[in-house]
Protein backbone atom coordinates (compact mmCIF):
# COMPACT_ATOMS: atom_id res chain seq x y z
CA UNK A 1 0.00 0.00 0.00
CA UNK A 2 2.68 2.74 1.31
CA UNK A 3 4.34 2.01 -2.75
CA UNK A 4 1.90 2.74 -4.63
CA UNK A 5 2.35 5.91 -5.47
CA UNK A 6 6.58 6.05 -4.78
CA UNK A 7 6.85 6.19 -8.43
CA UNK A 8 4.75 8.88 -9.11
CA UNK A 9 5.85 10.98 -6.04
CA UNK A 10 9.43 10.28 -7.36
CA UNK A 11 8.75 11.47 -10.88
CA UNK A 12 6.67 14.84 -9.88
CA UNK A 13 9.32 15.58 -7.34
CA UNK A 14 12.14 14.72 -9.72
CA UNK A 15 10.80 17.40 -12.17
CA UNK A 16 10.22 20.41 -9.45
CA UNK A 17 13.47 19.74 -8.83
CA UNK A 18 14.27 20.27 -12.46
CA UNK A 19 12.28 23.53 -13.19
CA UNK A 20 13.66 25.11 -10.30
CA UNK A 21 17.23 24.88 -11.79
CA UNK A 22 19.24 24.29 -8.16
CA UNK A 23 21.84 22.06 -8.05
CA UNK A 24 21.41 19.19 -5.47
CA UNK A 25 24.44 20.03 -4.29
CA UNK A 26 23.50 23.42 -3.58
CA UNK A 27 20.11 22.33 -2.13
CA UNK A 28 21.82 19.46 0.15
CA UNK A 29 23.84 22.56 1.64
CA UNK A 30 21.37 24.74 2.13
CA UNK A 31 19.66 22.34 4.01
CA UNK A 32 23.35 21.08 6.10
CA UNK A 33 22.64 25.38 6.62
CA UNK A 34 19.29 25.21 7.69
CA UNK A 35 19.67 22.70 9.94
CA UNK A 36 22.60 24.35 11.99
CA UNK A 37 21.15 27.09 12.31
CA UNK A 38 17.49 25.56 13.75
CA UNK A 39 20.52 23.25 16.14
CA UNK A 40 22.52 26.41 17.08
CA UNK A 41 22.51 27.58 20.55
CA UNK A 42 21.89 30.88 19.02
CA UNK A 43 18.37 29.78 17.96
CA UNK A 44 17.28 29.51 21.13
CA UNK A 45 19.06 32.29 23.22
CA UNK A 46 16.05 35.37 21.61
CA UNK A 47 13.68 33.96 24.73
CA UNK A 48 16.35 34.79 27.54
CA UNK A 49 17.43 37.38 25.23
CA UNK A 50 14.24 39.00 25.01
CA UNK A 51 13.19 38.63 28.79
CA UNK A 52 16.14 40.58 29.97
CA UNK A 53 15.55 43.36 27.38
CA UNK A 54 12.33 43.81 28.62
CA UNK A 55 13.43 44.37 31.97
CA UNK A 56 15.79 46.72 30.56
CA UNK A 57 13.46 48.88 28.45
CA UNK A 58 11.31 48.80 31.31
CA UNK A 59 13.85 50.14 33.38
CA UNK A 60 14.72 52.81 30.58
CA UNK A 61 11.19 53.91 30.10
CA UNK A 62 10.76 54.61 33.95
CA UNK A 63 13.75 56.73 33.87
CA UNK A 64 12.37 58.72 31.17
CA UNK A 65 9.18 59.32 32.94
CA UNK A 66 11.28 60.03 35.89
CA UNK A 67 13.47 62.51 33.53
CA UNK A 68 10.35 64.44 32.80
CA UNK A 69 8.77 64.91 35.80
CA UNK A 70 12.50 66.45 36.86
CA UNK A 71 12.24 68.99 34.12
CA UNK A 72 8.45 69.72 34.89
CA UNK A 73 9.23 70.33 38.48
CA UNK A 74 12.41 72.25 37.20
CA UNK A 75 9.98 74.42 34.84
CA UNK A 76 7.70 75.37 37.63
CA UNK A 77 10.35 76.02 40.52
CA UNK A 78 12.18 78.53 37.77
CA UNK A 79 8.86 80.30 37.29
CA UNK A 80 8.06 80.87 41.15
CA UNK A 81 9.65 82.19 44.12
CA UNK A 82 11.00 78.99 46.18
CA UNK A 83 13.08 78.45 49.05
CA UNK A 84 16.97 77.45 48.72
CA UNK A 85 16.54 73.47 50.02
CA UNK A 86 14.09 72.88 46.97
CA UNK A 87 16.33 73.48 44.42
CA UNK A 88 19.06 71.85 46.38
CA UNK A 89 16.73 68.89 46.41
CA UNK A 90 15.41 69.32 42.75
CA UNK A 91 19.91 69.01 42.10
CA UNK A 92 20.17 65.81 44.06
CA UNK A 93 17.04 64.37 42.09
CA UNK A 94 18.95 65.17 38.89
CA UNK A 95 21.88 63.90 39.74
CA UNK A 96 20.08 60.36 41.38
CA UNK A 97 18.72 60.32 38.20
CA UNK A 98 22.26 60.32 36.18
CA UNK A 99 23.50 57.98 38.78
CA UNK A 100 20.57 55.85 37.57
CA UNK A 101 20.60 56.35 33.96
CA UNK A 102 24.61 55.41 34.26
CA UNK A 103 23.24 52.05 36.15
CA UNK A 104 20.88 51.03 33.69
CA UNK A 105 23.63 51.41 31.45
CA UNK A 106 25.90 49.05 32.86
CA UNK A 107 23.19 46.76 32.96
CA UNK A 108 22.43 47.18 29.02
CA UNK A 109 26.27 46.68 28.84
CA UNK A 110 26.19 43.14 31.39
CA UNK A 111 23.97 41.75 29.08
CA UNK A 112 26.81 40.92 26.78
CA UNK A 113 25.00 41.14 23.37
CA UNK A 114 27.60 42.31 21.08
CA UNK A 115 28.96 39.39 21.94
CA UNK A 116 26.56 36.70 21.86
CA UNK A 117 25.11 38.56 19.07
CA UNK A 118 27.52 40.38 16.73
CA UNK A 119 24.80 41.01 14.25
CA UNK A 120 22.58 43.31 16.28
CA UNK A 121 25.67 45.29 17.72
CA UNK A 122 25.15 48.86 17.93
CA UNK A 123 21.23 48.60 17.14
CA UNK A 124 18.73 50.79 19.46
CA UNK A 125 17.06 49.15 22.53
CA UNK A 126 13.49 49.23 21.09
CA UNK A 127 14.75 48.23 17.60
CA UNK A 128 15.86 44.99 18.90
CA UNK A 129 12.81 44.44 20.71
CA UNK A 130 10.75 44.98 17.64
CA UNK A 131 13.10 42.56 16.22
CA UNK A 132 12.45 39.84 18.32
CA UNK A 133 8.98 40.66 18.17
CA UNK A 134 8.69 40.08 14.62
CA UNK A 135 10.75 36.77 15.02
CA UNK A 136 8.43 34.88 17.14
CA UNK A 137 5.34 36.42 15.08
CA UNK A 138 7.36 34.40 11.99
CA UNK A 139 7.65 31.61 14.38
CA UNK A 140 3.80 31.30 14.91
CA UNK A 141 2.85 32.08 11.45
CA UNK A 142 5.19 28.47 10.42
CA UNK A 143 3.43 26.81 13.16
CA UNK A 144 -0.03 27.53 11.78
CA UNK A 145 1.05 27.15 8.14
CA UNK A 146 2.50 23.95 8.69
CA UNK A 147 -0.71 22.84 10.84
CA UNK A 148 -2.59 23.75 7.77
CA UNK A 149 -1.19 21.73 5.61
CA UNK A 150 -1.59 18.52 7.80
CA UNK A 151 -5.25 19.47 8.45
CA UNK A 152 -5.38 19.55 4.25
CA UNK A 153 -3.57 16.22 3.72
CA UNK A 154 -5.80 14.78 6.40
CA UNK A 155 -8.65 15.66 4.08
CA UNK A 156 -6.90 14.50 1.11
CA UNK A 157 -6.53 11.22 2.97
CA UNK A 158 -10.39 10.92 3.96
CA UNK A 159 -11.08 11.44 0.21
CA UNK A 160 -9.33 9.85 -2.00
CA UNK A 161 -6.02 8.70 -0.58
CA UNK A 162 -2.66 10.88 0.74
CA UNK A 163 -1.08 13.00 -1.69
CA UNK A 164 -4.20 12.84 -4.21
CA UNK A 165 -5.72 16.31 -4.78
CA UNK A 166 -9.28 16.65 -3.96
CA UNK A 167 -11.81 16.15 -6.44
CA UNK A 168 -9.92 13.73 -8.47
Amino acid sequence: RMTKNIEKQEITAQSVLEECRVSAKELRKQWHMQREAQMSIRAHAPMKLRKELDSVLILQGDLDALEKAIETSREIIERSPTFPETRSSLQNLTQTHETLRNHVENLYASLNIPEQFPNVQGLDLEFLRTLLMARDLKINIRKCAIGSFFEWDRLDQAVGGRQQILGM
